[in-house]
């Protein structure tokens, strides 16, 4: 866990970066503004703003902008997009 002021210092960075030459900075920052609906964990909304219309203009893919505007859930898929292995049969991730 990264605490949000050290996470937004970090996406300051990121958003002066060219997304479209570099992707993967787009989905680190969307992993590092993922919204929790903890007050303490989230970043602030002006930089939650900012980060979403970079995504937006960047083209990154739709459930990227939802991940740091909403509280969501990854499904199976998003979360073997995201961490790169499935779990074994009948174990989840629980958000607490």
């Amino acid at each position: 866990m990264i605490p949000a002021e050290e996470a937004e210092k970090w996406l300051a960075l990121m958003l002066e970066q060219d997304w479209k030459k570099s992707p993967h900075i787009g989905f680190a920052a969307t992993l590092l503004a993922r919204k929790s609906g903890d007050r303490l964990r989230d970043i602030q909304d002006d930089l939650r703003d900012k980060l979403s219309a970079k995504l937006r203009n960047s083209k990154t893919p739709a459930n990227w902008v939802e991940l740091i505007e909403q509280v969501k859930e990854l499904d199976d898929k998003e979360s073997k997009q995201f961490f790169g292995e499935s779990l074994p049969p009948g174990l989840k991730l629980i958000n607490q």
